[in-house]
């Protein structure tokens, strides 16, 4: 008997691939400079990790890790690349794959179910649902990071971000500022 490999509740079986290729290369915005591999690859990973059975290390600590070891001018275009996800979710290009990939899932749903819509959802609503889903996600997993990095500026993007957030982003910031406070 074949078993069949679960997935994810968040992310179609493509989509998390799609998702990791495409994130390869973060380049900061206006610098030029490209973060070390290792940097790039644990920022990846922590911003799209659902599941974290048999796993070693929290993805946290991994992207800790990789942050650690950086020289000074790297930590802050890394710190930039979170500053700039929180406030604005995934860069374009990784939008465009994750809704592509989520439409065809989608698509795939509706035609199994053989009534083009998904339950009360149309493959458009289904789409945008997932997609503000996967921008908040975003936005709440660079709020932790930033917290738990402790830097004064990202501490200070989060304390002036509590005011003007939606209040779901907000009670995150409140809890990562609070766990990681020094």
């Amino acid at each position: 008997m074949k078993r069949r490999m679960q997935r994810s509740p968040t992310f179609g079986g493509r989509t998390a691939l799609f998702l990791s290729l495409s994130m390869l290369a973060i380049v900061v915005p206006g610098q030029g400079a490209q973060l070390p591999r290792e940097a790039e690859l644990s920022l990846t990973y922590y911003l799209n990790v659902d599941c974290l059975v048999g796993e070693k290390k929290q993805p946290i600590d991994q992207l800790l890790d990789a942050y650690s070891v950086l020289d000074p001018q790297l930590r802050t275009h890394f710190e930039q690349q979170l500053i700039d996800i929180r406030r604005t979710g995934p860069d374009s290009k990784t939008l465009q794959t994750f809704e592509r990939a989520t439409r065809k899932d989608g698509e795939r749903r509706a035609n199994f179910r053989g009534r083009g819509r998904l339950g009360a959802l149309s493959v458009d609503d289904f789409t945008n649902e997932r997609r503000t889903q996967f921008v908040r996600k975003y936005k709440q997993r660079a709020a932790v990071a930033l917290a738990a990095i402790g830097s004064p500026r990202g501490i200070a993007e989060l304390r002036t971000s509590l005011v003007t957030d939606d209040i779901g982003l907000q009670l995150v910031m409140k809890e990562a500022l609070k766990r990681y406070e020094r």
